[in-house]
């Protein structure tokens, strides 16, 4: 019986936990909603999202969420899937009831089973129920595929057919061998025809010069347009992260960044080099198709669908791996960041006694890691396995069937010896076309994941050059911020001049807005209402670089660049007088230092 299963959808920033667990659950109903279209009208809670909050994110679209307190053992009454509060800072999705445990879909960890003892530890007592409302629709998911995230590939029509012209001919000459292997055992060898037997010699040998050829030439073809669009993609979704708003980065963890850009590196090797091994292969699975119907109708359907019957096999555990792989992700993704984060404060970790606890938590993510991998990999050997019993099942049948067939004088040695030749390479083929598929569709993942890159929004207001006419008097008019919809105001009415060479100071309580304002007049920082103007003139219109351009700051959590000191002084800017940094060292009194150094 088919089972409806809860789809898993990692969270991308920090605070979203409860965003992915609606998403999960409203895709579960047939509300095909993604995640970053949940976040546009509602986005997460800087300081942690409220379960108000997500009640009131379900009636707008057409859910009604009920909340309980309850006890573990009434878990068992709610309509599942469901919220469950973690660990008073989380949320999960509840998907099924075991007799010892619960499965979980954790938008930070992915699927888990919990048992008893981990779940008093972890739950808190109060579960968020969802079901439709009268105002419910059903919504189609909108489909994001690799052209999505590739864009427009100059070049890659002409490089398919390439590859898909070449594949044709390499195969018609693979093709030709068994023939010719037909040919000397029903001709030569009866009629001792010496001529043929050399005529046969020639042409395989000719034929063998004329597939290496065509290899080689297909072969360099596709290391060329590898380089090229290697090159070009990376670069372009490199220059498209630089585009993205600071916030973007504020919101994710290093290492979640980190990991879906190494999704490019996923998603190129399969369109260039797997790619080609897929046309390459079909092309040859409905040639070779086409040759056994032309020897025996029978035989030819066993050998095909015992390759079906291992679709079917292979496609059956999608789910299953899909979930594991999702889960994967959202380990490695926590390993990199707490990997990041020892580095980056080691000294801190040394000086508080902080190893051993950050040594438990990376020890603790790699051994999930483990877990999840040995599940993949069993069900893999499974689907592997049944793949040689049917191979070898349908080897026996064909050579069974063959028999019968050359007893009644409707086959030839030769021709058994050939028709046993192709279905052996029908099936490698065939294979590997099914498994070539089935990671295609996997590939959707780190599709999906790049998307958030890709389709992320730039960084708006930049502007370009604005001629200020040297009137760098900057002002704040009227403004109001406030971190996410729900929060208390920050800012409230701020109004300031500062005029140039002002010296300013800012005073106030941690958290006042302090730092906020500062990102705000810089440009960083969106206000949620209110209107800056340098020069008098509205930043809207001379845009967020005329402020940068005649601006520099030191911000929390700045820090020297790797690189030398004449780079660090520098920066963007393109000194080319060395007196010019002497002096801007002399300023900021470390030319003396500098002067010292063995290497100054």
């Amino acid at each position: 019986m088919f089972i409806k299963k809860v789809k898993l959808i990692l969270q991308s920033e920090d605070s979203e936990c409860g965003q992915a667990c609606l998403a999960m659950i409203f895709n579960y109903y047939g509300y095909g909603i993604s995640l970053p279209e949940l976040r546009k009208n509602h986005s997460a809670q800087t300081g942690g999202t409220k379960v108000s909050y997500l009640m009131e994110t379900c009636t707008d679209h057409g859910f009604r969420a009920i909340t309980y307190s309850l006890t573990i053992e009434e878990l068992r009454k709610l309509t599942l899937p469901c919220i469950l509060h973690w660990n008073f800072s989380h949320f999960v999705v509840l998907t099924k009831i075991n007799k010892n445990s619960v499965e979980i879909n954790d938008p930070a960890l992915g699927c888990m089973r919990i048992d008893q003892d981990k779940l008093k530890q972890h739950f808190t007592g109060v579960a968020v129920e969802i079901k439709k409302s009268e105002s419910f629709s059903p919504v189609k998911p909108k489909k994001i595929n690799i052209h999505d995230v590739t864009g427009r590939v100059i070049g890659f029509i002409p490089f398919v057919f390439k590859m898909l012209a070449a594949s044709i001919l390499i195969d018609i000459i693979a093709l030709l061998m068994p023939r010719i292997s037909q040919l000397i055992l029903d001709k030569v060898i009866p009629d001792h025809d010496k001529n043929l037997l050399i005529f046969c010699f020639l042409v395989s040998l000719a034929l063998l010069v004329l597939q290496f050829v065509i290899s080689t030439m297909s072969d360099l073809t596709k290391i060329k347009f590898e380089a090229y669009f290697k090159s070009n993609w990376r670069s372009n979704v490199f220059s498209k992260l630089t585009r993205l708003p600071v916030d973007f980065f504020k919101s994710r963890g290093f290492g979640n960044i980190m990991y879906r850009f190494k999704s490019i590196d996923i998603i190129q090797n399969y369109l260039s080099d797997k790619l080609s091994a897929l046309i390459l292969n079909v092309t040859s699975s409905i040639i070779i198709a086409v040759i056994l119907l032309s020897y025996n109708v029978e035989l030819a359907a066993i050998v095909i669908m015992a390759s079906l019957l291992y679709s079917v096999v292979r496609f059956s555990a999608y789910f299953y791996i899909k979930e594991n792989q999702l889960s994967t992700i959202a380990l490695k993704s926590r390993e990199q960041s707490v990997l990041i984060n020892t580095l980056k404060f080691i000294q801190t970790h040394k000086l508080y006694g902080g190893l051993h606890r950050i040594h438990n938590q990376y020890h603790g993510i790699i051994t999930d890691e483990a877990s999840v991998s040995a599940k993949s990999q069993i069900i893999t050997m499974i689907a592997t396995n049944i793949n040689q019993f049917i191979s070898g099942f349908r080897n026996i049948l064909v050579l069974f069937v063959a028999v019968l067939l050359a007893l009644n004088n409707e086959m030839t040695i030769g021709m058994i010896f050939a028709f046993t030749a192709y279905s052996v390479e029908f099936s490698r083929r065939s294979t590997i076309v099914i498994n070539l598929i089935y990671k295609i569709q996997l590939l959707k993942i780190q599709s999906s994941r790049l998307a958030e890159i890709v389709h992320a929004t730039d960084e708006s207001g930049l502007g370009s050059y604005f001629d200020l006419n040297e009137n760098y008097n900057l002002s704040a008019r009227g403004i109001y911020h406030q971190y996410d919809k729900l929060a208390p105001l920050v800012l409230v009415n701020i109004n300031i001049d500062i005029s140039e060479n002002e010296t300013v100071l800012l005073t106030g309580d941690s958290g006042s807005g302090k730092s906020t304002f500062i990102n705000i007049m810089l440009g960083i920082t969106e206000p949620v209402a209110g209107s800056l103007f340098i020069g008098g003139v509205n930043i809207k219109k001379t845009g967020k670089h005329a402020i940068r351009e005649i601006t520099s700051s030191v911000l929390q959590g700045d820090s020297l660049f790797p690189g030398t000191i004449y780079e660090n002084i520098t920066f963007n800017d393109s000194l080319d007088n060395i007196d010019q940094i002497h002096e801007i060292a002399n300023a900021i009194g470390i030319h003396d230092v500098i002067t010292r150094l063995p290497l100054g």
